[in-house]
């Protein structure tokens, strides 16, 4: 599970092509965000909870969402009986579109889409 800081979002394209080089197959669930600084002159700033090479792991596919909703990351892995997520928002899934509402039924649709991810 890892999340990513970027100085400038615009930048996205080439850490997705590092992070996807550097992780071919079964990428990790990731959050990428924008911030305003980070320490020293760093553009961009990578932190991962992991397990072990030697740990049993599999991404958890959701056969109702569409293929390109993890195209650069996996939506969950599993390793042992740890489910490992991120970056879920209160996306309808099969119109890719924020579901109307505000913050309370995003937060409602980014937790339902978790429990689909169980």
């Amino acid at each position: 599970d890892c999340a990513v800081y970027l100085t400038d979002i615009r930048d996205l394209g080439e850490m997705d092509a590092a992070y996807t080089k550097f992780f071919p197959t079964m990428r990790p669930p990731r959050v990428t965000v924008q911030v305003v600084a980070l320490a020293g002159t760093a553009t961009v700033e990578v932190q991962c909870l992991a397990t072990l090479p030697s740990a049993v792991q599999r991404e958890v596919v959701v056969p109702a969402w569409p293929a390109s909703s993890r195209a650069h990351f996996s939506n969950g892995v599993v390793a042992g009986s740890l489910l490992f997520a991120s970056g879920l928002v209160g996306l309808d899934m099969r119109t890719g579109d924020l579901v109307p509402g505000g913050v309370e039924a995003e937060t409602a649709q980014a937790l339902k889409l978790l429990s689909e991810l169980l």
